[in-house]
C-alpha cells in the first residue's frame, strides 16, 4: 500500500520516479520474507482462550484488517514521500530516491513491532517474545544497509551516499509509523470493538 500510493501521488502531481523497479523489488525481498516468515511464529497473546469466537462468515479482509491496511499503508507512503521530496530538494533526484528507497524500507522493518497486536501497546510486548523475529529483523536491515553503504552495490542501485543530517531524516521518518500506530491504539482506533 504504501508503495502504492507513493507512486501514485509522485505520478498525479509530476513529481518524477521516487523508486526505480530494483527498489520496489529489493524491499518487497527484505521486507516481506524473514520478518514475515518471522511473525507467522508469533507468540499468541495471553487472553485467546477467553474470547469469544470469531464469524466464520467473516473472511480474512474485516473492516479493521482493511482499516489497518489503509491508514498504515497511507502513513508509510506518505513519509516516503516527505524523504523523497526533502532529499530531491536537497540534493537532486538520486538523493530523493536515496531516501525514499531507505524510509519505505526501514519504517516497515519497525512498523512489524506494531503487528504483534490490533489493541496493546508495542510496548506493553517483549521484543524477545519472538526470537526468530528480531533474528529476521536485524538480517533485513543489514542486508538494507549493505545497500546504501557499500558503492558497489550503491551504483547498481543508483544510489548516492547520505550524510549525518540525511541519515537522522531516515531515522526520523522510519519511526513515524510507530507513533502514529501507538496513537491509534491509545485512543482505540486501530481496531473495531468486535475484533481483538
Amino acid at each position: 500500500m504504501g508503495e502504492v500510493l507513493l507512486i501514485f501521488i509522485a505520478s498525479i502531481f509530476n513529481l518524477g520516479n521516487p523508486l526505480l523497479p530494483i527498489h520496489i523489488l529489493w524491499i518487497n525481498l527484505v521486507t516481506d520474507s524473514l520478518p514475515a516468515l518471522a511473525l507467522s511464529v508469533d507468540p499468541a497473546e495471553k487472553d485467546i482462550m477467553t474470547r469469544n469466537p470469531r464469524n466464520t462468515q467473516e473472511g480474512f479482509f474485516t473492516k479493521g484488517m482493511t482499516w489497518r491496511i489503509t491508514y498504515q499503508g497511507a502513513t508509510i507512503g506518505l513519509i516516503s514521500l516527505v524523504a523523497y521530496l526533502l532529499g530531491r530538494h536537497d540534493g537532486g533526484q538520486q538523493l530523493g530516491q536515496t531516501m525514499a528507497f531507505a524510509v519505505l524500507a526501514f519504517a516497515q522493518l519497525f512498523h512489524v513491532r506494531n503487528l504483534h497486536s490490533n489493541r496493546l501497546s508495542s510496548f506493553q510486548t517483549s521484543i524477545f517474545k519472538n526470537k526468530a523475529l528480531i533474528g529476521g529483523m536485524l538480517i533485513s536491515a543489514a542486508m538494507m544497509l549493505a545497500i546504501l553503504l557499500y558503492p558497489p552495490f550503491m551504483k547498481a542501485f543508483k544510489l548516492v551516499e547520505m550524510d549525518t543530517i540525511h541519515w537522522l531524516y531516515v531515522l526520523g521518518l522510519s519511526l513515524v509509523p510507530i507513533v502514529v500506530v501507538e496513537l491509534f491504539k491509545l485512543f482505540k482506533i486501530n481496531s473495531f470493538k468486535d475484533e481483538y
